[in-house]
């Protein structure tokens, strides 16, 4: 008996399994356009972050600025000490004496002036972050016992406006290489300064150059910040800049001092 022919399954059998396949051929194709786009406006988005970030960073080195003029214009004309020593008091950094004209009164409430900034009195207050002392983009932003690194320093060493023996005034500054030549603050997250600790950027002491601390915590230039190619710096005329990472050493040099007479370039001047 011979066996029956096979005969083609009828197109209705056929059907849901070509359907299917179409169907796994448009989610594959919807997700292939998804992941397209992703990539495509992923570099924009995170262009358009850190110049978000850049932008807070900017103002409130700009807000820092405004603090030190008005405690200034109480004292004056003349800039705070870097490190103000009282008889019976410990050393204490400007920016702690800066915070009443910060709006910050309130960080003073846990701030032991009798004791050192390092001692556990005076630990809590050096764990009070101060978003004006803080870059949002430094992602080392603590150190082990949790205190916050200040973002910004003063520019300090012979020759600047914060010399060792007390600071120049703002009319001294303008009277030698001039407000606008003249660097006051500068970012400086890769010195790993608590905020509470008198210290700043000494340019005896420190290389002269920008540092990029994006990847790494530890910088020892005078300048380090986490934005890419580049530093903030704030002038004694209160205007910021950002100075790219390749400036010429000299020309950086030059912006640190403000009794120098060095030439600025043009580019530079205001």
């Amino acid at each position: 008996m011979s066996a029956a022919p096979l005969r083609p399954a009828p197109a209705e059998s056929r059907r849901p399994s070509i359907v299917r396949r179409l169907v796994w051929i448009g989610l594959a194709a919807a997700v292939a356009f998804v992941l397209s786009v992703v990539f495509i406006l992923l570099p924009a988005v995170k262009h358009a972050r850190e110049s978000g970030t850049r932008y807070y960073c900017r103002g409130r080195m700009r807000t820092l600025y405004l603090a030190t003029i008005n405690y200034a214009e109480q004292n004056g004309g003349q800039l705070p000490d870097l490190v103000t020593r009282n008889p019976g008091l410990a050393p204490q950094s400007w920016r702690v004496t800066v915070l009443p004209f910060l709006g910050r009164e309130n960080a003073l409430s846990t701030w032991s002036p009798a004791q050192a900034w390092d001692k556990p009195a005076n630990r809590a207050t050096a764990q009070t972050k101060i978003s004006e002392l803080f870059c949002p983009d430094n992602p080392f932003p603590t150190d082990d016992l949790g205190r916050f690194y200040t973002a910004y320093a003063a520019m300090s060493g012979p020759g600047t406006a914060f010399p060792a023996a007390s600071p120049l005034s703002l009319d001294a500054i303008s009277h030698a290489d001039g407000s606008a030549h003249t660097i006051l603050f500068g970012e400086c997250t890769g010195l790993q300064i608590v905020w509470t600790e008198p210290r700043d950027i000494d340019t005896s002491k420190h290389e002269i150059g920008i540092t990029s601390t994006r990847h790494s915590p530890a910088a020892s230039s005078i300048l380090s910040s986490p934005h890419r190619g580049g530093a903030y710096v704030v002038m004694a005329d209160g205007s910021t800049k950002f100075l790219s990472d390749t400036i010429d050493r000299s020309v950086l040099k030059a912006l640190t001092t403000a009794t120098g007479g060095e030439a600025i370039p043009r580019e530079l001047q205001p």
